[in-house]
């Protein structure tokens, strides 16, 4: 009777290569699917940050996008909003609320005349200072917009909202 050993030893390669098409199988659907696991090390209680859906499930061209979660001390809370199936990011510093309750919020424009019934998704993200006082040097009216999400500490899940038909300019 063979033991557990003798047989990994004949077949080993069959295991191997099981396991690696697993870990491919596993890239490729975080990469389709845009998931995104978070690193084991960054997954302090203290430093998640939500962005809340909004009740109607839709905003206006002019929104506020609301979330919790507390920046710690030396870093800060931006919101990222992005067109779905655009590669374009723009960036706003959110505002924390007074009170220490873990609630922030950001108001600004979501995309442009042009943009009622698209979908777009928001992220927050948790910034150092040092990249927090640099940014908004360089924001401008209608937001930062990159090609990359800046280096951060933590990040929420997406929430992707759809906007509604309001073309209303903000004031």
């Amino acid at each position: 009777m063979a033991t557990i050993k003798d047989h990994i030893g004949k077949h080993w390669r069959t295991y191997l290569e099981i396991y690696l098409a697993g870990v491919v199988v596993l890239g490729v659907t975080q990469q389709f699917f845009d998931i995104q696991l978070p690193a084991p090390w960054r997954s302090d209680p203290k430093t998640r940050i939500a962005v809340s859906m909004p009740e109607s499930g839709q905003i206006g061209r002019c929104a506020t996008i609301r979330g919790t979660g507390h920046a710690p001390k030396g870093e800060s809370i931006w919101l990222v909003q992005q067109t779905m199936g655009h590669g374009s990011y723009y960036l706003k510093p959110a505002r924390e609320e007074m009170g220490g309750e873990g609630r922030w919020s950001v108001y600004g424009q979501v995309g442009d005349d042009k943009g009622g019934g698209l979908q777009y998704a928001f992220q927050a993200i948790l910034i150092d200072d040092d990249w927090g006082r640099w940014l908004p040097a360089i924001v401008t009216s209608n937001g930062l917009s990159t090609s990359e999400i800046p280096p951060h500490q933590a990040a929420s899940p997406k929430v992707v909202v759809t906007r509604n038909a309001d073309n209303r300019p903000c004031g």
